[in-house]
């Protein structure tokens, strides 16, 4: 049925797509669905891609579609669109398998409030400065007191000070 969508001439809108995708009962349907998709992500709108993510039910499901995302031609994510598909996540590993694959995605970058709403979103510091070194290059133009408020996220002495390196 989903090939067959697909073939279809007229365009796939979002609406549509995610009608598709919460028509599946379990998440290995929309992670094939999410696989044959693959280039027409970047006509969806963020609030729909977000979406689709969304109708997975375990975290697995949505590192798979955060893979699919990551192949897609032509899609930019804003750095909140980031930080939501991050927060779908109910684990760290999850989170920054998100950031790894779509951080390249990123089309401008971060905002110092958004990055430390992201840094936030990580339980341990080990994985806060893990998302910190695959995003670090998405933060330029801190200004100090930005920088602070970064480290600051870190609860360890340890862990700000290698923050600090890393900005």
């Amino acid at each position: 049925v989903l090939a067959a969508l697909l073939t279809r001439p007229e365009p796939l809108d979002g609406e549509r797509c995610l009608t598709m995708l919460r028509r599946f009962s379990f998440d290995e349907g929309r992670v094939q669905a999410f696989a044959l998709l693959g280039n027409r992500f970047p006509e969806l709108t963020p609030e729909q891609t977000g979406a689709a993510v969304a109708t997975f039910t375990f975290d697995s499901g949505k590192e798979a579609a955060f893979a699919s995302l990551a192949q897609a031609d032509g899609l930019r994510l804003r750095d909140t669109q980031l930080l939501d598909l991050v927060r779908l996540c109910l684990f760290d590993d999850s989170k920054l398998r998100c950031v790894r694959l779509l951080g390249p995605k990123l089309a401008s970058p971060f905002d110092p409030r958004t990055a430390e709403h992201l840094l936030r979103a990580f339980s341990f510091d080990s994985d806060r400065l893990r998302a910190l070194e695959l995003l670090a290059p998405h933060w330029r133009g801190l200004d100090g007191a930005d920088k602070a408020r970064l480290r600051a996220t870190f609860l360890f002495d340890s862990a700000q000070e290698h923050a600090a390196e890393l900005l």
